[in-house]
């Protein structure tokens, strides 16, 4: 091993030091040399298979930045259970702020990428809905927030982890295509089941938090998506349901569902939040996914403005991301995949919102469903690899200068996205859950609600 190996292990070691790794990870360099770290059940291997990138690891700022554009360039292999691997490198930096690793813990941040590298982004993912997103969502609520798994068990890991033990380099690959086409029809029916019965519970809470004389109902969906939400809306006896959204795109993919053709209950309006504004105050508000994107200066704008659009008696439903330490999002996150988001902390969520007169009357924490959800977005992405190469073939030759790099590259960014999201929820560094809201003026919020909400 020479001095460059001797070093990063040196690097490795203090990263994983007091960070609970049960079990053995094997770490390969350039040379093929490799040492192991830990004992236990055997978890993976890292592989790093250029001294450069190790150098960038380790004099850069923004190692979340160089470990997932290293991972993009395959300068940097995982096999094996990946999200363990990368959430015990998270979970380093988050309990130890000198670790070597910390800046790859998804709740910090160093300084906002370039406009135009955002906006491209955007452009080339929520405005390539009907390639990018249909490709890993299920096709039928096209939801991009958590599911609902109240009782599943995340179990990809652990499987990955045992071929690692035994497949290795190409092998592996070929053992992993083998195990993700065979999960096909059990993971489109388990995402799409889940994906319903958290709209469902979005209704449930909507429906029993309004008084029972309240009849026909007023709801509004604020960042409706893809129009999963409204869909069950429509269903619902006595309901007129809008929907708020920036996106043109999603407004027009709302007005062409077959589902919703013949509604005369549902409407979409292309609308700022902020600016928006109606005649009539609304029963019930939902916000599913949306309260990441407000930012951190506006969350209490947010629950203001909500309050002015409800009516006294009505409730609040927010479905959101919050993290541990309430910082601004990772660099990797800013830079590809969330430009300009914020990850509030809970208790940042509930203060803005009694700030702005609500009562929190419910709580419900998601987390290991959200662990579910990830799972199931990634391995259908790892299945339609061949398509969304093809779909980055067309942005790169519509925008070869924002997009230099190959369409590998691009999968791969989004892959490391996925994977290192869901060891962010599995290791406790992000967390998701629905929040129920009253304003305090209305004193006929029935004390039974939970129990309203099993019926």
């Amino acid at each position: 091993m020479n001095g460059y190996s001797d070093l990063i292990m040196a690097f490795v070691q203090s990263a994983l030091y007091d960070s609970n790794l049960h079990g053995r990870l094997e770490v390969v360099f350039p040379e093929q040399d490799f040492h192991i770290i830990g004992e236990g059940p055997f978890i993976g291997r890292i592989r790093i298979n250029t001294w450069d990138l190790l150098q960038k690891l380790l004099s850069s700022p923004d190692q979340s930045v160089v470990f997932g554009e290293g991972y993009a360039n395959r300068d940097i292999e995982i096999e094996g259970d990946e999200s363990t691997i990368l959430g015990t490198l998270y979970l380093s930096g988050h309990n130890r702020y000198n670790s070597p690793f910390h800046n790859i813990d998804p709740t910090t941040s160093q300084d906002k990428y370039e406009d135009h590298i955002q906006s491209s982004f955007v452009q080339a993912t929520y405005d390539g809905v009907g390639n990018l997103y249909r490709l890993f969502l299920d096709n039928e609520t096209m939801c991009y927030t958590s599911g609902y798994f109240p009782t599943e068990r995340s179990t990809w890991g652990k499987q990955s982890a045992e071929l690692a033990e035994f497949a290795t380099g190409e092998q592996y690959h070929i053992q992993l295509e083998k195990r993700l086409q065979s999960r096909i029809d059990q993971d489109t029916r388990s995402l799409v089941a889940g994906q319903t019965k958290k709209l469902e519970m979005l209704c449930r809470k909507i429906r029993r938090g309004i008084t029972p004389e309240c009849q026909a109902l007023k709801i509004l969906d604020i960042g409706c998506g893809w129009g999963g939400l409204l869909e069950q809306l429509s269903k619902m006896q006595d309901v007129e349901a809008t929907g708020l959204t920036l996106s043109r795109k999603q407004a027009d993919y709302i007005h062409n569902m077959e589902t919703l053709a013949e509604s005369s209950n549902v409407s979409v309006v292309v609308s700022n939040l902020f600016e928006y504004e109606c005649k009539d105050k609304y029963d019930g508000i939902v916000s599913v996914g949306m309260i990441e994107h407000v930012g951190e200066q506006r969350i209490e704008d947010y629950a203001r403005k909500i309050r002015k659009l409800l009516a006294t008696d009505g409730v609040v439903v927010i479905h959101g991301m919050s993290n541990t330490a309430g910082l601004p999002m990772n660099p990797f996150l800013e830079k590809y995949i969330f430009p300009g988001a914020y990850i509030p902390k809970l208790s940042h969520v509930i203060l803005a919102f009694e700030k702005a007169g609500f009562d929190l009357k419910h709580f419900e924490g998601w987390r290991n469903s959200y662990m579910i959800t990830l799972e199931l977005w990634e391995t259908a992405y790892r299945r339609n690899k061949c398509q969304i190469i093809e779909y980055w073939d067309k942005i790169r030759e519509k925008r070869p200068n924002e997009f230099p790099e190959s369409s590998e590259y691009y999968y791969r960014i989004w892959l490391f996205y996925l994977i290192s999201a869901r060891a962010a929820f599995e290791y406790g560094v992000v967390r998701v859950g629905q929040y129920v809201f009253t304003p305090v003026e209305n004193g006929r919020f029935q004390d039974d609600y939970l129990d309203l909400l099993e019926k």
